[in-house]
């Protein structure tokens, strides 16, 4: 068995804000906390699409700052479009538009209650993603109740089989998929400590992938979880933060463990499991940062008669950049990052500068 890596130095654009809504999620999926928003947080977000170029225009709600808590407008509740265009070389140009609520508790930060809603469309996968999440908070009460519901056709747009040495040299159209996902997934994150907290949850998904004549998936199966497939679980997850800041931090270490359990329930005829763990850290030179050193580790297992697609996955932006979308799959699997950025110039509307990076992985 093999492994996978790949390296380059290339431009990259990042935007000024650091409004969590604006965040990609992490490949950690149930650490999250509310999904991202505009398209350039899809590409990220479909188990690592490689997006190459992303314009996005999102006009976020911005918290009332501490001299206007006098005045009762500021804390009125807040409705803000987003809307934005990117592209990646998996999925074509992706287009979408959504819209955020938030409403805050009598003078009181964080807000009460967070509201979101986006739809998106990948032209050359011919698939959408649509989201609809909440996050709500009550007075003196410290665990937070998320519900994030999803429908997609982009979660799992490949198969090529299982293992390091599968073969990759065939046109594309042999290892596309056409799978729909629904999701529904409650959770409440109960704070630990400062900067620590532990999230649970129950988790719902309905799966209707098509085993295509010519595909990997029609032509070696019949494999565990094609056609149509519903699963019904519960997960847990701990998470460490003590990032600078949310979006593209300069500074502190961040942490994830995180798991799942499926009992024989529905279509699944004997219970499965899954863990996963991700830490990264980011180390920076100077006050404004002008270099970011950023290191990454993660990796992930599975156990018991899994369907295919909770195999582990490698491939992409969010693990081993440099190959295509899913390009490994197995029962567990690791990767490793590093990136070095370089600020070269700043703009209103962001940052521009250089990274050189460095990937490894293996299932």
């Amino acid at each position: 068995m093999g492994c996978c890596a790949a390296s380059g130095t290339v431009a990259h654009a990042t935007s000024a804000s650091n409004d969590p809504y604006l965040i990609g999620r992490l490949p950690l999926r149930d650490a999250g906390i509310i999904p991202a928003s505009g398209p350039a947080a899809l590409a990220r977000s479909i188990r690592g699409a490689r997006a190459l170029a992303a314009v996005c225009v999102v006009a976020s709600a911005r918290p009332p700052q501490a001299s206007s808590q006098g005045g009762p407008s500021a804390w009125r509740p807040q409705t803000v479009p987003l809307w934005g265009v990117s592209y990646s070389p998996d999925i074509g140009l992706i287009i979408g538009a959504g819209v955020s609520y938030t409403r805050y508790g009598f003078h009181a930060l964080p807000p009460s209650t967070r509201l979101f809603a986006e739809a998106a469309y990948a032209t050359s996968a011919a698939g959408y993603r649509v989201d609809a999440a909440g996050e709500f908070r009550r007075p003196l009460f410290p665990a937070i109740l998320y519900v994030e519901l999803r429908a997609s056709t982009l979660e799992l747009i490949r198969f090529y089989g299982t293992g390091n040495e599968t073969d990759g040299s065939q046109p594309d159209s042999v290892y596309r998929l056409r799978q729909t996902q629904l999701r529904l997934g409650p959770r409440v994150a109960i704070p630990l400590v400062p900067r620590l907290r532990l999230t649970l949850g129950p988790l719902l998904t309905y799966a209707h992938t098509d085993a295509d004549p010519g595909t990997v998936l029609g032509t070696t199966g019949p494999y565990y979880g094609t056609g149509r497939f519903g699963q019904v679980g519960v997960r847990a997850a701990l998470e460490l933060d003590t990032r600078d800041l949310p979006a593209a931090p300069a500074r502190g270490l961040h942490a994830s463990f995180a798991g799942q359990w499926h009992p024989a329930v529905w279509n699944v005829v004997e219970p499965f499991g899954s863990m996963s763990a991700e830490a990264s850290t980011y180390l920076s030179a100077g006050d404004p940062p002008a270099a970011t050193l950023a290191l990454r580790v993660g990796g992930a297992a599975v156990g018991g008669t899994v369907p295919f697609q909770e195999l582990v996955y490698l491939g992409g932006e969010t693990t081993v950049r440099g190959y295509a979308e899913q390009r490994f799959a197995g029962r567990r699997g690791a990767y490793g990052n590093a990136e070095l950025r370089f600020v070269a110039g700043r703009l209103p509307l962001g940052d521009v500068g250089l990274f050189g990076l460095a990937d490894a992985g293996r299932v």
